[in-house]
């Protein structure tokens, strides 16, 4: 049975989604330049600097030589433990650790996870003073012998975009979307809320998430019960079969796979549950935080 590679970030990478045709719209030169100008008003010099401080920067291009390197929580920050298990069996197949730091004009959202193999994932993700926008992400995945067995690095720029698809949105997310991203897309965080939340598919445009909040749940995990925001996700059909007739693409519309996500009412606002599928033919899995503490000296010098 197939298993998520990367068990907590919510990555949902439709590879060849029911989408079809070729896209071939192309910006003007007032589009371009003004999506520059979007792009100018981040110090992306200044973030790269911050993250190479951090330690989560090194050479131009990875080293296949590279060991093991997994950040630990700085002190002070809110830290939360999940485990992620199979819907069908129960099957315990990873951990998962979250915790957000300030970074400059904005944050940091790191993440580690743990495969029940031993496999260790690191990535982060830079993001502006208001959460609604990525400008960074970076990701490196080990073995259990320490070996460096892949890594991604993504920038928010207007490069990325290829010759002849689509303008990539100012406020799109890379193909890992950090798990605070869908709450804080909500035009509020209460139920009856709205939002969208747009995400790169390959380099030949982007998709976009449909985001709803439902209600207020007592929701009990193995760290305790909380009272969590009910998120609702699903795919916008017409953003992955724009070339479809408007009929079909209503039609569609409610056969794509809804993720519900429960976030935690009070500040930091944790995600407390997940239940869904990170991914295009990825099974159905049950994340749950299972612990919740402040970093401390004591825990970096035990990771």
């Amino acid at each position: 049975m197939p298993r998520p590679h990367r068990y907590f970030v919510i990555s949902f990478t439709l590879a060849a989604v029911i989408a079809a045709g070729r896209c071939v719209l192309a910006a003007s030169d007032a589009q371009t330049a003004l999506l520059r100008s979007t792009f100018a008003d981040v110090d992306m010099s200044k973030f790269m600097g911050l993250i190479a401080a951090r330690g989560l920067a090194g050479g131009a291009m990875p080293d296949p030589r590279a060991s093991e390197h997994i950040p630990s929580p700085l002190p002070g920050s809110s830290v939360s433990e999940s485990i992620v298990t199979l819907n069908n069996t129960g099957e315990r197949v990873g951990k998962a650790t979250i915790w957000n730091e300030s970074l400059g004009s904005g944050f940091l959202e790191l993440q580690e996870t743990t495969s029940a193999a031993g496999q260790n994932t690191a990535e982060y993700w830079v993001l502006t003073s208001d959460w609604r926008r990525c400008v960074l992400n970076g990701e490196a995945a080990y073995g259990k012998d320490g070996r460096l067995l892949s890594s991604n690095f993504w920038r928010n720029d207007p490069q990325l975009r290829f010759a002849g698809s689509p303008q990539l949105p100012n406020d799109v997310f890379p193909s890992h979307i950090p798990p605070s991203a869908f709450l804080l897309a909500l035009d509020a965080p209460e139920p009856g809320a709205t939002g969208k939340l747009n995400m790169v598919l390959g380099r030949y445009g982007y998709m976009t998430f449909d985001l709803w909040a439902q209600d207020i749940e007592q929701t009990r995990v193995p760290a305790g019960t909380f009272r969590a925001l009910k998120v609702i996700t699903r795919v916008d059909a017409d953003s992955v079969m724009r070339y479809w007739p408007a009929f079909l693409r209503r039609l569609a519309q409610p056969f794509f796979p809804k993720n519900v996500l429960y976030y935690d009412t009070a500040p930091p606002h944790h995600l407390v549950k997940f239940v869904g599928s990170f991914g295009y033919l990825a099974p159905e899995v049950t994340a749950q935080m299972t612990r919740v503490y402040i970093a401390s000296e004591s825990e970096r010098d035990r990771r």
